[in-house]
């Protein structure tokens, strides 16, 4: 009896431990679904967008909600392992939804069309950035404009320039927060405006 007892204890135990293990690897695939998808569930969501109608501001609400699930997508984006995953995947992705990283792969910006002109907000900047605790975000507040690149400034660590048609805007990370900053002839010398090829 106490060998069926044993038996029966010994095989609840490998099941458990079975169990638990596949409950680990389904959550680990489920973090490597969503960072290797973030592009894809971005591309869809603006597909949508896009399609909706806003003559006489028609689907404002639909337009709002969408446009909420791209800001909720970017700011899951926590830990610098996703943040690297995604610049990578962007190189080769190359999705409508334009993302402009800097040269040292620290700071990168989204930017989109919001379709949301009756509400005075045309195009949305998010941007995602490295500090010591992780990747933050921040909406870009401001005249949005759509980013097609971003320069590290060589003169100010920190520093970031932010590169749209006809305009360049200075960005400062300082104790983790971002701020926007002036920039001087000396910070400008060095950066060339090109024009985004679909702008």
């Amino acid at each position: 009896m106490k060998s069926v007892t044993f038996n029966i204890l010994s095989i609840a135990i490998v099941l458990s431990m079975i169990s638990s293990s596949c409950d680990f690897s389904k959550k680990s695939k489920e973090n490597d679904f969503y960072t290797s998808n973030t592009l894809d569930e971005l591309e869809v969501l603006l597909t949508q967008l896009n399609q909706l109608d806003t003559i006489d501001c028609r689907n404002m609400d639909e337009i709002v909600s969408i446009n909420e699930s791209m800001r909720r997508i970017l700011e899951n984006i926590r830990s610098v392992e996703k943040f690297d995953k995604l610049a990578k995947a962007y190189k080769t992705h190359r999705p409508n939804v334009k993302f402009a990283i800097s040269e040292d792969g620290t700071f990168g910006v989204f930017s989109w069309r919001t379709k949301m002109d009756c509400l005075g907000n045309q195009i949305k900047n998010i941007a995602l950035y490295k500090t010591d605790n992780g990747v933050l975000t921040s909406s870009l507040y401001g005249t949005p404009m759509i980013y097609h690149r971003v320069s590290s400034n060589p003169m100010k660590k920190g520093n970031y320039l932010l590169h749209a048609n006809n305009a360049v805007k200075g960005y400062s990370i300082s104790n983790g927060y971002l701020e926007e900053t002036p920039i001087d002839l000396k910070d400008a010398s060095f950066a060339d405006n090109q024009p985004f090829e679909d702008e």
